[in-house]
């Protein structure tokens, strides 16, 4: 059984990765990053008002992977899924080596984001979002049975 283990934490976010029972980091990921604000349950839910939490917590994660890691920003991913796996916003950091084989179609990189949001504060609250969807998916059957 995996646990996490807390690397940060503030007023705004957590920084926790998981971690096996042999100490090893699960999943090839570095750790992820979540809010502390559990009404943020994806992107969609992001405006313009939370450019100040998403720089923050960029600034966190800068922060605990040059103390816990020693690596620099540049040698980090850091992004959101969309559709995420469970809806309460979080953010995946990895190293840019890894291996990228699943997934990354639903990457939305935290630089971008910010960026985005930064032009218009509504962006993914009335923006187009492209994805896929596995077949045997719970979302893939309801999208296709809408058809």
């Amino acid at each position: 059984m995996n646990q996490l283990l807390l690397l940060g934490e503030d007023a705004a976010c957590e920084r926790t990765c998981s971690v096996s029972p042999n100490g090893k980091v699960f999943g090839g990921g570095l750790f992820a990053a979540i809010p502390t604000d559990r009404d943020i349950r994806s992107v969609r839910d992001l405006d313009g008002q939370h450019l100040p939490l998403l720089t923050h917590m960029q600034e966190r994660i800068f922060e605990t992977v040059a103390s816990t890691y020693q690596l620099k920003a540049e040698d980090i991913l850091v992004y959101f899924h969309y559709p995420p796996q469970f809806y309460h916003l979080h953010l995946h950091i990895c190293h840019v080596m890894r291996q990228h084989d699943r997934g990354v179609e639903r990457a939305r990189l935290l630089d971008d984001v910010i960026a985005n949001l930064s032009m218009d504060g509504d962006y993914y609250k009335e923006g187009n979002m492209l994805y896929s969807t596995k077949e045997e998916s719970v979302l893939h059957k309801a999208l296709r049975d809408m058809d």
